[in-house]
């Protein structure tokens, strides 16, 4: 009998769990080539509100993606207010308040897109949570990727898997 447990809770067992995770999070290059894909649907807007609108949700996909932001946190937030562009520090309010060190790379859009005169208005990040889901799963398909892969709780816990790769400690990771 104990050679059945152990085979039972043994590397397949492991591995199987690992491909469940897997199938619904994004490995880091699936996250660069996301993270890409949203560089090129917010160039690709043709009028003037349409780059408006993109612009505002590239960023709020930007805070998620590399801040691990909660969606209702991104959605709170007042970006010019809480983004210091010149260090890349992100400060979240709330009952999870913390700073956050954005990566220099994710920092040159995040400040073209704050540069912006409408991210100046206090509602500049404000959407509906379900258009804004609809958006990131729009933006997902673009490259085959399924809905529960791209979602705003999938791309964050994408980060979250991401930084512990990057051999991240875990408690700093939790602190996300």
């Amino acid at each position: 009998m104990p050679a059945l447990v152990a085979d039972r809770h043994g590397p397949s067992c492991y591995s199987s769990v690992q491909d469940k995770i897997m199938r619904n999070h994004l490995t880091r290059q699936q996250l660069e080539s996301l993270t890409l894909c949203w560089e090129q649907w917010e160039a690709e807007a043709t009028t003037r509100t349409q780059k408006t609108l993109r612009a505002r949700l590239h960023l709020i996909f930007l805070l998620m993606r590399y801040g691990g932001l909660r969606l209702g946190e991104v959605l709170a937030l007042e970006p010019r207010a809480c983004i210091d562009t010149v260090t890349g520090m992100l400060r979240v309010s709330g009952s999870n308040a913390r700073e956050i060190l954005l990566p220099v790379s994710a920092m040159r859009n995040i400040r073209r897109i704050l540069g912006l005169p409408q991210a100046a208005e206090p509602d500049f990040l404000q959407f509906d949570q379900s258009f804004l889901r609809k958006k990131f799963y729009a933006v997902g398909s673009i490259m085959g990727l399924s809905s529960a892969s791209v979602g705003p709780r999938a791309i964050r816990y994408s980060r979250g898997l991401e930084l512990l790769e990057l051999h991240v400690p875990m408690p700093l990771v939790l602190k996300f």
